[in-house]
C-alpha cells in the first residue's frame, strides 16, 4: 500500500520574519562579519537574544548584526560584556538603549503587526535585490 505523503505546513509568520530579517541583514552586511571582516559570511547575530519578543525587537535590524562562526561564538557567547561594549563603541549607545526598552518592553506584535511587517521586509528585500525565495519558506 503506498504511503500518504504529509502535507507541508506553510510557514508560521515567525518563521517568514526570521528569514527575512537574516536575508537583509546578511545583504546589507555585504555578508561580511562585522567584527573581523571574514566573507562571506551568513550568520547573523542578535544583540538581544531571539527570545525577546516585545515589539518585534527579534526582527528588527538595529539588533542584527552579522557575525562569522568564530566571532559568533567568542564574542555572543563567551564574552557577553565585551560584546555589549563593543556593540556601543561600533553603533553607539542610543542604538543599544533602543533595542534594550524594546526588548525589555515584552509586548508580543499582534498578528497583523507580524503582516505589516512581513510586507515591508519584503519590499525591502526585493528593493536590495535579495532572493524572493526566502529561504524556501514561501
Amino acid at each position: 500500500m503506498p504511503r500518504k505523503r504529509k502535507k507541508k505546513k506553510p510557514p508560521s509568520d515567525e518563521q517568514v520574519l526570521d528569514e527575512l530579517a537574516r536575508n537583509i541583514c546578511w545583504i546589507t552586511h555585504d555578508y561580511t562579519c562585522a567584527k573581523c571582516g571574514r566573507r562571506p559570511i551568513k550568520n547573523a547575530h542578535h544583540a538581544f537574544s531571539r527570545s525577546y519578543r516585545g515589539d518585534g525587537v527579534r526582527w528588527d535590524q538595529r539588533n542584527l548584526v552579522n557575525f562569522c562562526y568564530a566571532c559568533h561564538i567568542h564574542w555572543a557567547e563567551v564574552k557577553h560584556e565585551e560584546f555589549r561594549m563593543w556593540f556601543i563603541e561600533k553603533y553607539g549607545k542610543k542604538r543599544w538603549e533602543t533595542i534594550k526598552t524594546m526588548a525589555l518592553q515584552g509586548r508580543k506584535l499582534t498578528k497583523e503587526e507580524k503582516k505589516s511587517l512581513i510586507d515591508k521586509y519584503t519590499r525591502q528585500l526585493k528593493r536590495l535585490g535579495g532572493n524572493d525565495e526566502f529561504g524556501g519558506l514561501l
